[in-house]
């Protein structure tokens, strides 16, 4: 059988012995279970005996059609070990890369099991195909934007010169491949920590943990967010917790202020015929990415023009298309005259109230009521605004510093962490000159507000801090 491997490699047929059907079967179950895209053809990555290479299929009937090749020949291999066999699979041709109906290609599975670097369990008279889930399977590059043919890379070249090197560059963004972020023990320990620091944002990071956990456990193949809006009154820190949110969990994340956009363009980009166009916000945000499925927030969701106004279109057809899985996965540029495939991206909003957002978006997200922090929290971040302008700033880690209150814990609603921290600096070297190296400096509330000079410019009172930090 040796002999006639060696033929089949020199015919250049790529070679796939149990391990890596076992793989390609993986592959192939999970892309099935998942396939909504419309896509010409797809691509997958195989393990064979010489190396790593790619194949094409051309839709999802073919790959059904090689899923159960696979199976029904390795799991009915006869038990005489020494009979060694051979199935051919006419596939896509894997060396063009847009494949045509008329391109071909030849796969061939064999029965390795009497081959030494592949040894057979003993217990077992025949291989079975089992799937390994603890590890994911490869896949074929992602991108935002699928591969444009020749002939529109070309047309682009030629108008980009009257538009400047923005559009080309966008184009090239959007079509480089790029990473998908998805969760560990790790990301999932610090999203707790998170939660245990701001109780009062519990049940978003709930919903947030569960997917994660899920995605986890089972070894997700990607990870993404329902749409939600954190409905609350101002201050409470909606804005703040979804920054450390993709902090603690080192996800790509795009702010969009929602209060800002006076048109739908600004989402789906303005037309090139017009005056100054440009691409819209979602594009650039996908452009900048480091992963196909970074979270936007959507911050005073409320603000945002929906409606058609002054013969100039709202954002409520563009979020509808945001919001649908869908329509996001060809969401239109008008600017680019491209579909990107935002299919992945999380989308969390951030209210004081949902009375002015239209009925069909609220029927497309889930609404979570925010309450106000609790003084301990307040005492945890008002100490890590502190902490961190010790060592970031001054370069001093030898100390801590901590916040109490001596006698009304309310107190600390009064402070405004802005000003906190832009005064830092003052607070910090009047309570820490007279200490040693590797003490714990406590500051009460009162000593806080009294260091802390008044802004008359500034319209914000009590905690409603966090939108300004």
């Amino acid at each position: 059988m040796i002999h006639q491997i060696e033929q089949l490699i020199a015919r250049g047929i790529p070679v796939v012995s149990i391990s890596g059907a076992q793989k390609l079967a993986r592959t192939l179950e999970l892309t099935l279970a998942h396939y909504t895209v419309d896509a010409p053809y797809l691509i997958f990555n195989v393990d064979t005996i010489d190396g790593s290479k790619w194949i094409f299929l051309r839709d999802v009937e073919e790959a059904n059609r090689l899923l159960k090749t696979i199976l029904d020949f390795y799991n009915q291999l006869p038990t005489n070990i020494d009979q060694d066999r051979v199935q051919l699979i006419d596939l896509v041709s894997s060396n063009n890369p847009r494949p045509r109906a008329c391109d071909s290609i030849t796969l061939a599975l064999i029965d390795d099991r009497n081959r030494t670097f592949l040894p057979v369990p003993s217990d077992e008279k025949r291989p079975r195909l089992e799937y390994d889930n603890t590890t994911r399977p490869k896949q074929a590059p992602i991108r935002f934007l699928h591969a444009m043919s020749e002939a529109e890379i070309e047309k682009t070249n030629s108008i980009s010169n009257n538009f400047g090197p923005e559009l080309s560059d966008l184009l090239s963004q959007l079509s480089r491949p790029i990473k998908r972020w998805l969760p560990n023990s790790d990301a999932i320990h610090r999203v707790e920590t998170l939660k245990d620091e701001t109780p009062h944002m519990g049940e978003f990071l709930d919903e947030v943990l569960n997917t994660m956990k899920m995605a986890e456990r089972f070894t997700a193949n990607r990870f993404t967010l329902p749409p939600m809006i954190l409905k609350g009154p101002p201050g409470v820190g909606k804005t703040h917790s979804l920054f450390a949110l993709t902090e603690a969990l080192g996800l790509s994340m795009h702010n969009i202020p929602m209060s800002t956009l006076g048109a739908g363009f600004a989402l789906t980009g303005m037309e090139r015929g017009w005056r100054d166009p440009e691409a819209g916000l979602l594009a650039k945000a996908a452009a900048k990415s480091k992963h196909i499925n970074p979270i936007i927030i959507l911050d005073e969701f409320e603000k945002a023009m929906f409606k058609k106004a002054d013969n100039v279109a709202g954002i409520e057809p563009a979020l509808l298309q945001m919001l649908e899985k869908d329509s996001a996965r060809r969401f239109y540029d008008l600017y680019l005259e491209q579909e990107i495939d935002l299919s992945e991206v999380s989308y969390i909003g951030s209210a004081n109230t949902i009375d002015s957002i239209p009925p069909a978006i609220l029927s497309r997200v889930k609404v979570i009521e925010v309450g106000y922090p609790t003084p301990e929290s307040l005492q945890r971040l008002y100490s890590k605004i502190l902490n961190n302008a010790l060592k970031d700033d001054y370069g001093i880690d030898c100390l801590t510093v901590g916040v109490t209150t001596n006698k009304d814990r309310e107190l600390l609603t009064n402070i405004n962490p802005r000003l906190l921290r832009n005064n830092a600096g003052r607070i910090l070297s009047t309570i820490i000159m007279t200490a040693q190296r590797g003490d714990h400096i406590y500051v009460s509330a009162e000593e806080l507000l009294r260091l802390i000079p008044s802004d008359p410019n500034t319209a914000l009172k009590g905690i409603g801090f966090m939108a300004v930090l």
